[in-house]
């Protein structure tokens, strides 16, 4: 099953972030990467934590180009802060809450839900 949503640019990025996170609270643990040339490699623990409802909350791509990050006004090498999410919901850069584009923004980002069959989330249990 998919699901499809478009947030607003004018949206609350609060309201926005809690709906991504679950309302989870602030940073969570780091997760472990592995470095294979220049790609960082997670170990599968992520992916095993989202699927049995034990996810350590958010976390930038670690194969985000540095370019895009410092546009956004990101460091992709610390866990995002619920600030840092709540100004990117609304348009804005992560570090100072300026417009982060010239262009007038009425969507800030779109939610693709993929759901996989329930026998996927018991093997991962």
């Amino acid at each position: 099953m998919i699901t499809f949503r478009k947030f607003a640019a004018a949206s609350d990025g609060k309201l926005v972030r809690m709906y991504f996170t679950e309302a989870r609270l602030g940073p969570q643990p780091e997760q472990a990467t592995e470095a294979l040339g220049q790609q960082q490699l997670e170990p599968g623990s992520r992916l095993t934590s989202y699927f049995t409802g034990r996810d350590a909350g958010p976390a930038w791509r670690s194969d985000m180009p540095l370019s895009v990050a410092r546009a956004l006004g990101i460091n992709s090498h610390h866990a995002p802060k619920d600030e840092e999410l709540d100004r990117l919901f609304e348009g804005k850069r992560a570090d100072t809450g300026e417009d982060w584009s010239k262009h007038k923004r009425e969507i800030s980002g779109y939610d693709f839900t993929f759901s996989p069959h329930k026998s996927v989330t018991l093997a991962a249990e």
